[in-house]
């Protein structure tokens, strides 16, 4: 029993004498010659992502008026968009209107006392450049428009007749590599444009 316990020993010896020069010869191997290794550049192994190209990115700015619309635009291509517009198409009927008042308090105060004097179809203009104001309704053709600002001017109102707004200004921007779209994002929401998907 005692020689098969020796040649144990002496076989565990043998076998870790060959593991640790086993080990020297292949920590001497990674250290020769460092200056022949050279890094490979992530595109060239082929990896799915490898080469990354930024993404375009798209959205739709709705404009109330001209004068928005103009500035939207200037505020996109500041931002290095790419800005196509497609303006509203020609108006239709006319909008009879009281001019705005100067606060919500009084013009919610008009349409009621016009509403009192039997004129159903006041109810104030909630933005734009008419907030405020206090709208009689749309008009088809321009005698009844008319016919109903001589009615409510006999009240003592200032009336006024004006083309029905035909739409809205649609600015479709676009930005080829993905930047600058917080910064147009954010000019749109400065001039109050209305943001949307591209579809």
């Amino acid at each position: 029993m005692r020689w098969i316990l020796v040649a144990l020993v002496v076989a565990n010896l043998a076998l870790f004498t060959v593991w640790q020069t086993g080990g020297e010869r292949a920590a001497a191997v990674t250290e020769q010659n460092p200056e022949r290794i050279r890094v490979v550049p992530i595109e060239r192994l082929g990896m799915p992502g490898a080469a990354v190209v930024p993404a375009s990115a798209c959205r739709i700015f709705v404009a109330a008026s001209d004068d928005q619309a103009r500035a939207l635009r200037a505020a996109l291509a500041g931002s290095s968009a790419e800005v196509s517009v497609q303006a509203p198409g020609p108006s239709t009927g006319h909008l009879v209107y009281l001019p705005p008042a100067p606060n919500h308090a009084e013009a919610q105060r008009r349409v009621a006392a016009l509403r009192q004097a039997g004129f159903d179809d006041a109810f104030p203009l909630p933005d734009g450049s008419l907030r405020h104001g206090v709208s009689l309704g749309l008009f088809a053709r321009e005698a009844g428009a008319r016919e109903m600002a001589a009615r409510v001017t006999a009240l003592g109102y200032e009336v006024r007749i004006a083309p029905r707004p035909a739409g809205e200004w649609r600015l479709t921007a676009h930005w080829p590599r993905g930047s600058g779209v917080e910064r147009g994002v954010a000019a749109a929401a400065a001039l109050a444009a209305r943001a949307l998907d591209c579809p």
